[in-house]
């Protein structure tokens, strides 16, 4: 079963997308398939683009209190500035595109607080948007 509005895949059972609510089609049409996701390789790469600045993060956070005499590095401390306004940075934008365009708020209000969290929401929310999806929630 799929979505035909955010062409996301649901197991047998399921009736309506939790995201978009309408129904849901067994196939999607011919022509729709160049959105689908392409595999386990496009999985993966959405999941390292996640994984590997938050890795980043807490390494380069374990380091520094592991051997304090890198504190003093200001490459290493710069490095550190960036992870960390990046990810406050994307809090802040993950927040305002959760509370201006999703119906259901908690569950993603609380992963965006998951360091990079919102790269998440930008690959697999954000990009699949598309028409009256973009349009906030309280102009519909």
């Amino acid at each position: 079963m799929f979505c035909p509005q955010c062409k996301s895949e649901y197991r047998k059972g399921f009736t309506r997308c939790k995201d978009c609510d309408i129904d849901l089609v067994a196939a999607l049409p011919p022509g729709d398939n160049a959105e689908l996701p392409l595999g386990e390789s496009n999985s993966q790469r959405r999941f390292l683009a996640w994984f590997l600045p938050m890795a980043g993060f807490y390494l380069l956070t374990f380091l520094l209190m592991a051997i304090p005499g890198l504190a003093r590095n200001e490459v290493v401390l710069f490095l550190l500035f960036v992870l960390v306004s990046s990810a406050v940075l994307g809090v802040y934008w993950m927040l305002y595109q959760v509370i201006r365009f999703e119906r259901k708020m908690v569950p993603l209000v609380i992963f965006a607080f998951v360091p990079f969290g919102f790269v998440w929401y930008y690959l697999e929310r954000f990009r699949k948007r598309e028409g009256k999806a973009r349009v906030p929630l309280a102009l519909r």
